[in-house]
């Protein structure tokens, strides 16, 4: 029973369909996989930080899946838009 949830939970994959930030992210060492449209959900979710910039990326989708993200740097790269709206911001 135990390696069955240990397969589901590496499983869990983000889509990212840019292979320019898919790239990024491989630099950073959260992907280890060739480039195949996405990452394991585990090695991102408690990035807090994450520096793009320069990277040619013209999306960010997936984005949403580092949860515990609280800085993102970027800058000249090719996108047009950025959905943050998933991000709970905690005012005190």
């Amino acid at each position: 029973m135990l390696l069955g949830f240990t397969l589901v939970g590496f499983s869990e994959t983000a889509e990212i369909p840019d292979p320019n930030f898919e790239d990024a992210l491989k630099d950073l060492g959260f992907d280890i996989t060739p480039i195949n449209g996405s990452v394991p959900t585990a090695n991102v979710s408690g990035v807090n930080l994450l520096e793009v910039s320069n990277k040619n990326i013209s999306s960010l989708i997936g984005i949403e899946a580092f949860t515990s993200l609280n800085y993102l740097s970027c800058n000249e790269n090719q996108l047009t838009s950025l959905d943050l709206s998933y991000i709970i911001i905690d005012i005190q």
